[in-house]
């Protein structure tokens, strides 16, 4: 870490104040697009039922958890992309499984 701090105050002392702006303006942008992409929105959903769900995550049971938290209202817009993809992919497998008599 203060190797780290090294490097960035190495290349800010190097930079004028135009370019320190456009820099820092950059890594804020590239902050709100991952809390965008990455973040669930958690602000209007009881946090228990957040717990519940992360913790079906970590266990590898997510597709048996079916409370509030995974309504796509709740969910970061990357889940929502793999949430419809597992959701694709598991009824694409259904429709082509030999079906038991």
């Amino acid at each position: 870490s203060t190797q780290s701090t090294w490097v960035a105050g190495v290349m800010f002392d190097s930079l004028g104040d135009r370019d320190k702006f456009i820099v820092s303006g950059l890594c804020g942008l590239m902050g709100a697009m991952l809390t965008i992409f990455f973040v669930p929105n958690l602000s209007e959903l009881d946090l228990r039922q957040g717990d519940i769900w992360w913790n079906h995550v970590l266990e590898g049971r997510s597709k048996y958890y079916s409370g509030e938290a995974v309504n796509p209202n709740h969910l970061s817009l990357h889940m929502r992309e793999l949430w419809a993809m597992e959701t694709h992919i598991e009824s694409v497998r259904l429709l082509i499984q030999p079906k038991m008599e």
